[in-house]
């Protein structure tokens, strides 16, 4: 296995910089009346900005793939050895209190600093009796279950809470919470089955089985007086994708050998860019509303033909596994090169790590700023907004600074108290022989 001071891949930090940029540049508004109409010209000017769209992919990535990275390094300094072959490694264990004791003071710490912030604003909107605060009291939501639903991270279960308390980033919060506790699950069945088999099997249960029930199931689910939906935030939506950069992981420290088009740049643009096609996330031109399909599909999936559901679970699978299968395999590529060249980086990258430093704090406070932005820029116009050029480009100049330096302050005081959690687990001291081979996996 790798070297335990090699832990440290800075191309992760940046990455995870670039997601957190990506993700405040697509919440500024940007989309008029006319978007996704292909002869409107602001549509295509604006389009960049929705490639941001993909920005929970790559943190899911890079979260499986760093967790799972310190699991196995911490195991490695246990000295609990680890057989670089495919079947099961009874020795991979983890110390579930230290584990959740420790991500969950990462996470929640700030988190709720984020929370009382919301609630502020919120009782700030409703004193002032805001038009976004009446729109919130129409749709029937609940102030109280809001809260009580983010403080339980299951916020992105529900349809009616998923986006709420003005925050509505933060679904991917819960998500990754519970992806956390499906790591579990993923630990308990490589400790009794092959790699290859636990891989199938869940990438069948995540990427087949679950957009398979996306596409047919029905749209939410009442239980007593629960309402479940919102099928695509739900963390079995994005098990497979985490458990590719945990693949990632596996490789980096020597534990499998993935074939090289696995860590191609080519390989991973040409599946980014196929996903894409089939449906970028602004490219609503393509059919009506929010379809995923392509013009060249439309006209199969007209009528009540038979052909339709099984159409649409194909096209949503395509889509859904293309575009993070690209995605995945150009971090994996990016690791190599780190590995290659050292972790020297220029002025650019640069930025990208102390992006990723306040990446947290970033995701946590862009949306209140964004909203608080319209506020009072709709103030000072004297009305509201529209979504003309040159009022996106006086949002995109006023709240991406503000956002940066909201959240660097809100990382000062709010995240950097709680930074040294969540980095040395606690493992279950299981040993296993005979000892792990020394190469690292040859991806490139």
């Amino acid at each position: 296995m790798v070297s335990p001071s090699r832990e440290r891949l800075l191309c992760l930090d940046w990455l995870r910089g670039l997601a957190a940029l990506l993700i405040c540049l697509v919440h500024v508004p940007h989309r008029d009346a006319s978007w996704g109409d292909p002869t409107h010209g602001p549509f295509w000017l604006f389009l960049p900005l929705e490639i941001g769209s993909f920005r929970t992919v790559l943190f899911i990535i890079i979260s499986g793939f760093g967790i799972h990275l310190l699991t196995l390094l911490t195991l490695a300094k246990h000295g609990v050895e680890l057989r670089p072959e495919s079947g099961p490694m009874p020795g991979l264990g983890l110390a579930a209190s230290s584990f959740w004791r420790r991500r969950l003071m990462r996470i929640y710490g700030p988190y709720t600093f984020a929370l009382v912030g919301c609630l502020a604003f919120m009782g700030f909107i409703a004193w002032r009796g805001h038009a976004i605060w009446q729109n919130y009291q129409a749709a029937g939501a609940d102030w109280a279950a809001d809260t009580l639903c983010h403080v339980a991270m299951v916020h992105n279960l529900s349809p009616d809470y998923a986006m709420g308390m003005f925050n509505g980033p933060q679904w991917a919060l819960g998500m990754e919470v519970q992806l956390y506790a499906l790591y579990f699950v993923y630990l308990a069945m490589r400790r009794r089955f092959s790699r290859k088999a636990c891989l199938i099997s869940l990438f069948a249960l995540s990427a087949i089985g679950w957009n398979a029930w996306e596409v047919l199931g029905p749209s939410k689910v009442t239980v007593g007086p629960f309402v479940f939906g919102s099928w695509e935030l739900w963390p079995f939506n994005y098990w497979w994708i985490w458990l590719l950069g945990s693949l990632g992981a596996e490789a980096y420290v020597g534990l499998v050998r993935l074939p090289r088009w696995l860590a191609s740049w080519r390989v991973g643009v040409a599946f980014f860019l196929m996903g894409s096609a089939l449906q970028f996330p602004s490219w609503e031109f393509f059919a009506e509303g929010h379809q995923r399909i392509g013009p060249w599909m439309a006209g199969l999936m007209v009528g009540d033909s038979f052909l339709r559901p099984a159409l649409s679970v194909i096209m949503q699978i395509l889509y859904f596994c293309l575009p993070p299968l690209g995605i995945g395999i150009m971090v994996f590529a990016t690791v190599v090169h780190e590995r290659k060249v050292g972790g020297e980086v220029g002025w650019v990258r640069r930025q990208l790590l102390r992006a990723g430093t306040i990446s947290y704090s970033l995701f946590l406070v862009h949306a209140p700023v964004i909203w608080m932005g319209e506020i009072l820029l709709s103030r000072w116009a004297g009305g509201a907004m529209d979504q003309s050029p040159g009022w996106i480009a006086v949002r995109l100049v006023a709240y991406f600074p503000a956002c940066l330096l909201v959240s660097l302050v809100f990382y000062s005081f709010c995240e950097r108290p709680f930074t040294a959690a969540g980095r040395a687990p606690r493992v279950k001291p299981k040993a296993e022989a005979p000892p792990a081979q020394p190469p690292l996996a040859r991806a490139a």
